[in-house]
């Protein structure tokens, strides 16, 4: 059976995105030209990092004649936040749907890709 799913992990810090297929492992990351952070926020405005996800998502996905169903899950950290306010995540969850994608964020640790577990997103990440 042929899986039609696609899945993602983007990792957004301090004026940076990443963004790596966790299938075929292949990565994307924005250059120091890309700005939409400050001091007390890690997303000032939503359009630059939603847009930079979404070119990196499309160009990292299955090129098929299928449409495949995306997952993301956004790790956020901000080195002066140590708790994200609701506004900060919903804008996280955003960003996220303006990929086109379902959505699970992550703010508590550093995520990598070899240790999450496809089968159970839903159990350790925030809808």
């Amino acid at each position: 059976m042929v899986d039609f799913h696609e899945y993602f992990l983007v990792k957004i810090r301090f004026d940076k995105v990443t963004v790596e297929n966790l299938k075929t492992g292949e990565t994307k990351g924005s250059d120091a030209t890309l700005k939409f952070s400050n001091d007390r926020l890690l997303i000032v405005s939503p359009t630059e990092p939603a847009e930079t996800i979404k070119r990196f998502v499309d160009q990292l996905s299955v090129k098929n004649l299928f449409q495949f169903k995306r997952t993301i899950i956004i790790n956020a950290r901000h080195p002066n936040i140590l708790k994200f306010e609701e506004t900060e995540k919903m804008m996280l969850r955003d960003v996220g749907a303006q990929a086109g994608s379902n959505i699970y964020l992550s703010f508590d640790e550093e995520v990598n890709a070899k240790e999450i577990n496809l089968s159970s997103l839903s159990l350790r990440f925030e809808l």
